[in-house]
């Protein structure tokens, strides 16, 4: 839905409205002085449905959702070059997406697009902390910007602590935890041995020293159905999984790896210690995610305090007339203080 005015429109709307979209980065949220990396267009949140924008340095990264939007990729990446002024914009697409709305990328697919020669990376800082950045073939744009302030809050719980980033794709918030928090040691783990590789670059370049930093490259645990007790605890973990209900019918089983991976999170979380947990699946609110991680800390015998409720940056805006844009949002993210175990609940 573009408008709900009765009057024609053109395709003057979009570059007027990719206008209004910058301005608001740049002059009223004035990212550029934190920045590099941040999202530019955030669907209709700036009343361009179908399209995602993220600025990563010299960088845009177009990421489509419709049709109509693919027909016009190459004006919107012409006129994201002179708003910008960035030297290159790169054109991306889930499969499913292509498939639903009959479009096609250009360029190779899986396998293929790993061994492609127009590979392209760059590195961004982040309120001083830099990152190296896949562009073409990285998760989503190459880079998750909505997590930059979660990313500098937890900061704050690091200090001299032992910290577990599970999920951790390049090392967000692990290299945070090490570079501007004080950790004592960071542990990633994460199933992709390419993201794991690049959570070892991003320590490097911002100077972190080798015996900080732990990398595992698969998971050592299960979830939905199945426990795993470490024998090790943290005093910081960190769970911020892909999205695990992507449709509708993917509901109560990706409820219930959400259930179990918290249960997980809170049983390797020492006693008074913090646990950072997010979802990035619209599909479950943020009233229900809190349902999962109250379960959560029953099935562990734990009590939990909510320290904070936090959601994307504010350059993931929503209009007030597309509230059902929430839904495609990163539905939360909590910090919560693990207490001790209580035989008798208030």
């Amino acid at each position: 839905m573009f408008s709900f005015d009765a009057n024609p429109i053109d395709e003057s709307i979009i570059p007027v409205r990719l206008a209004a979209a910058v301005r608001l980065r740049r002059d009223v949220l004035q990212l550029d002085k934190t920045t590099d990396a941040y999202r530019v267009v955030h669907a209709e949140g700036d009343a361009l449905p179908g399209l995602i924008v993220d600025r990563l340095g010299d960088h845009a990264v177009m990421e489509l959702f419709s049709f109509g939007m693919f027909r016009r990729r190459n004006e919107i990446a012409e006129e994201l070059k002179m708003l910008l002024g960035v030297d290159t914009v790169l054109i991306r697409a889930d499969e499913r997406i292509e498939e639903a709305e009959g479009f096609q990328v250009p360029g190779p697919k899986g396998a293929t697009a790993d061994r492609s020669p127009d590979r392209k990376s760059t590195v961004i800082t982040e309120n001083g902390v830099r990152f190296q950045i896949d562009l073409t073939h990285g998760h989503k744009t190459g880079f998750f910007c909505d997590q930059r302030d979660n990313r500098l809050r937890l900061t704050h719980f690091t200090p001299g602590a032992e910290v577990l980033d599970l999920c951790s794709y390049s090392g967000g918030f692990g290299v945070y935890a090490m570079a501007l928090g004080k950790a004592k040691h960071v542990t990633c783990v994460d199933l992709d041995e390419d993201a794991i590789a690049l959570a070892r670059r991003n320590a490097n370049i911002n100077k972190v020293p080798q015996k900080i930093l732990r990398r595992r490259i698969q998971m050592r645990f299960r979830i939905c159905g199945r426990s795993w007790r470490s024998p090790k605890t943290y005093d910081v973990v960190v769970l911020d999984p892909p999205k695990l209900i992507p449709t509708r019918d993917d509901f109560l089983e990706g409820r219930a790896k959400y259930f179990d991976l918290n249960k997980l999170g809170m049983q390797i979380t020492k006693p008074g210690g913090t646990l950072l947990t997010c979802s990035c699946s619209g599909l479950l609110s943020a009233e229900e995610f809190l349902n999962v991680i109250r379960g959560a800390a029953r099935s562990a015998g734990r009590r939990v305090q909510v320290v904070e409720a936090t959601g994307p940056g504010a350059d993931h805006p929503i209009m007030t007339d597309c509230p059902s844009r929430r839904t495609l949002r990163r539905s939360g993210a909590g910090f919560f203080n693990a207490g001790n175990w209580q035989k008798s609940w208030e």
